[in-house]
């Protein structure tokens, strides 16, 4: 019985250094270019090893409806994930909301209204 304590104890402390460096996305930025219809997004999410550690989803959706969902291996950089997408259904007034999650801890929505 007690190996199986000391095992699991073990086990355990091998996973306390992934939790402490897991962390969800800390911002959403967005820029939205009207004449261009390109909606450019920025999630900050620092990591030291992309590969590991990364936001794996963005959604987007406009006035309720999920136009875009893209999932990722790794991340653009370390400070973040970067995409931009053409979107031809915004209109003024139009709600945009982005979901960002992290492949280990963590998710974040912003939402904007397109002025």
């Amino acid at each position: 019985m007690k190996n199986i304590v000391c095992v699991l104890f073990v086990l355990a402390l091998l996973f306390v250094p992934v939790v402490a460096v897991a962390h969800p996305p800390s911002d959403i930025k967005f820029d939205y270019n009207a004449k261009e219809k390109t909606l450019k997004i920025t999630v900050v999410h620092g990591s030291r090893d992309i590969s590991q550690h990364f936001i794996d989803t963005v959604k987007v959706t406009i006035d309720g409806m999920e136009m875009v969902k893209q999932t990722f291996m790794s991340q653009f950089n370390d400070k973040g994930q970067e995409v931009s997408y053409i979107v031809i259904d915004v209109k003024e007034k139009s709600k945009v909301q982005v979901y960002a999650h992290c492949c280990m801890s963590g998710d974040l929505s912003k939402e904007i209204e397109i002025k």
